[in-house]
């Protein structure tokens, strides 16, 4: 199993820390791509997630951008703000609109 995650905060749904060095109002998007995810691995990284630690474990990237190119070759399913989602070929592009949208954000 693949999760590529792309946040404009450190925490998503749950609490899970899978940005943990997202900022909301930087201007950035923080990418978080976690590979090859075997059954016996997915147990101890959901933990890590949790803990904000899961930079610390192989296989696991962050990518800071303002704008990033999704490629896929056939139709792939994801979820987007936590809604499923069909991304159909040639992808889907993720950029950042800076000061687009007013949002009260703790510090």
């Amino acid at each position: 199993m693949t999760i590529l995650a792309i946040h404009n905060g450190p925490t998503t749904g749950g609490g899970f820390r899978l940005a943990p060095g997202a900022v909301p109002d930087d201007g950035q998007l923080e990418a978080c791509l976690v590979e090859g995810v075997g059954i016996a691995g997915r147990f101890p990284r959901l933990l890590a997630a949790l803990r904000g630690t899961l930079h610390r474990w192989p296989r696991s990237h962050f990518l800071r951008f303002h704008r990033l190119r999704l490629s896929c070759q056939q139709p792939l399913d994801v979820h987007l703000d936590g809604n499923p989602f069909r991304c159909d070929p040639p992808g889907i592009e993720v950029s950042v609109l800076p000061r687009a949208l007013s949002v009260l954000a703790p510090r």
